[in-house]
């Protein structure tokens, strides 16, 4: 019972400090591959998986201006997080064609086009901070994630509109039973 109770703490707390964790540190695929794919296993509905695989999407783009303006943007990390975002929106892409197929093409288009908001704010940042006068590395670094989330973009704005469409054909029923 006590080496039991001991693991448990351990591992609770290697998680907790994970979620610090940025990408080339020890600790980040942990935070990548245990707690995020955790707290997605407790997302119990499609809406709940495809608002989580957004704010995943949220959390690199955070970690990026993080690395960024403490001049820690390596080209591993770059390669990191562009691979993760690559991930993380395909994990999005298909919750959101799962919902626009079940009948909630509503909630499909809001939660793309909440994707869309984000990217394009984030999008903006990087376009304005790759101008600025950094090292080459780092100034490289945020160009190839602007790169990134620009076809990122593309892609939410592309399910928006599938699912945008896909209302024309869902009861009235079915549209208020999705947006509640």
């Amino acid at each position: 019972g006590g080496m039991l109770t001991v693991l448990v703490v351990s591992a609770a707390s290697v998680g907790w400090a994970a979620e610090k964790a940025l990408p080339g540190e020890w600790l980040y695929p942990v935070k990548t591959s245990w707690n995020e794919e955790v707290r997605m296993a407790m997302a119990l509905t499609p809406e709940a998986k495809a608002m989580w695989a957004v704010q995943r999407i949220q959390r690199r783009l955070q970690e990026t201006e993080r690395l960024t303006v403490h001049n820690m943007l390596t080209t591993p990390a770059t390669t990191q997080i562009t691979n993760q975002l690559k991930q993380n929106a395909a994990n999005l892409q298909a919750h959101v064609r799962q919902l626009s197929n079940t009948g909630k093409s509503q909630i499909a288009a809001e939660v793309s086009g909440q994707l869309e908001a984000t990217l394009r704010a984030h999008q903006r940042i990087f376009s304005e901070v790759a101008t600025l006068d950094l090292t080459l590395a780092r100034s490289d670094g945020v160009r190839r994630i602007a790169t990134a989330v620009g076809a990122h973009l593309s892609t939410a704005f592309d399910d928006r509109s599938a699912a945008e469409a896909n209302l024309q054909f869902e009861s009235p029923r079915q549209v208020q039973t999705a947006a509640t």
